[in-house]
């Protein structure tokens, strides 16, 4: 019972240590909620390896900078997946899509198929809460004088415009991700997939007539109210 005990102080310790590590300067650590506070420290007692360490330890960074950021159904959505659905989770997660603060993968069976992705691990995402696998349309409106609506990847910045008076939109086919999966999301180190996100905006400007796309390399942060992004069209 006493290595118990020490066990799970000392695993404790670990992630509270990587938390510290990561955070700025915050004026908000004693704003975080204290019953989201005695979950998150029973949940991270049994928490030994390395790589969940760091994702508890951002998490709690997180919410220090930001209280509210984690609902406690993200930690316990977090608590009960193993590295099988990290994994699965990391690679269906390197395809995604940003618009307007909504993540989601572009619903393109052979583009999924190409970069390793099968509907099984839509299926297997969604028995843990972190994707939906049924399909939805996602709907990008035209804003703005210039008419043009922006999606992203983190890494790659995806400018569509109007090139029709009577176009306010264009619809693409998605799978999004659930609460707890966008929340998640933010938590993990997710090498996004560049190649992906310049095939998917290669296709709509292909597929649809009335728009014009353009891909730009994102030189600022993502969290930003403007995203700064090079003037170089990647997809010329």
């Amino acid at each position: 019972m006493q290595k118990k005990i020490i066990k799970e102080y000392s695993n404790q310790c670990d992630i509270v240590s990587k938390a510290i590590e990561m955070m700025g300067d915050t004026e908000h650590v004693y704003d975080v909620d204290n019953d989201w506070l005695l979950e998150f420290m029973d949940k991270i007692k049994n928490v030994s390896s390395e790589e969940f360490q760091m994702i508890w330890g951002k998490i709690l960074a997180g919410e220090f900078e930001n209280p509210g950021s984690y609902s406690i159904r993200t930690l316990n959505t977090l608590r009960q997946l193993n590295k099988y659905d990290a994994e699965c989770f990391m690679k269906v997660a390197s395809l995604a899509i940003c618009y307007s603060g909504n993540y989601a993968i572009p619903e393109n069976k052979e583009h999924l198929k190409r970069y390793g992705v099968a509907y099984k691990d839509l299926l297997h995402l969604e028995e843990c809460g972190l994707i939906k696998s049924q399909l939805l349309g996602m709907k990008l409106y035209f804003k703005g004088t210039n008419r043009e609506c922006v999606l992203h990847n983190n890494k790659i910045l995806g400018l569509v415009k109007s090139n029709d008076e009577n176009c306010d939109f264009f619809e693409v086919g998605i799978y999004a991700f659930s609460k707890c999966g966008e929340e998640l999301l933010t938590a993990i180190d997710v090498e996004n997939n560049e190649e992906s996100f310049l095939d998917m905006l290669n296709s709509l400007k292909n597929e649809k007539q009335n728009i014009l796309v353009s891909a730009h390399k994102i030189v600022g942060d993502t969290r930003a109210k403007e995203i700064r992004y090079s003037l170089e069209d990647l997809l010329v």
